[in-house]
């Protein structure tokens, strides 16, 4: 792991939320492409009988356009859980640090759950999670114990 050292520009906080929120944009698109493509299909509004559902391709289409409102319900807040966070990116290990934004990224999901529970929200979870353990910025420096020379 590459040591940042105190003073790094890496370090300073407007640099490391314009590097989170351009990775975590890039994140969500490709997740939310990816949710798309599980997502249940949409049913076909124009169709005569009852219960008939788009081909793949449209459904893909349909649900992939439902992506900037998706990320004014899910990115939006959690970029704000980021700009929150910051504060303590600092301070103590790396993986608490990662641990505790991952749990707090899971909740702007809570606005998802009217689309019914099941395969869409556990990829924008892995998507969230993948955010925060693999390509988050990594501001923190590692506490190093003080040694004391005889």
């Amino acid at each position: 792991m590459n040591k940042i050292e105190p003073g790094d520009r890496r370090e300073r906080l407007p640099r490391w939320l314009l590097d989170c929120a351009a990775r975590y944009t890039a994140v969500f698109a490709a997740g939310w492409a990816i949710t798309s493509a599980v997502a249940p299909r949409m049913f076909d509004t124009e169709a005569s009988h009852v219960g008939s559902e788009l081909p793949f391709w449209e459904s893909y289409w349909g649900w992939l356009s439902n992506g900037p409102g998706a990320f004014a319900m899910v990115g939006l807040p959690s970029l704000f859980m980021l700009l929150l966070i910051s504060g303590g990116r600092s301070r103590g290990d790396s993986g608490g640090f990662r641990l505790k934004s991952g749990m707090l990224l899971l909740i702007p999901l809570w606005f998802t759950v009217s689309y019914g529970l099941g395969l869409m929200q556990l990829t924008m979870a892995a998507t969230q999670w993948a955010f925060t353990f693999w390509l988050m910025p990594l501001p923190v420096r590692e506490s190093v114990p003080q040694v004391v020379e005889p």
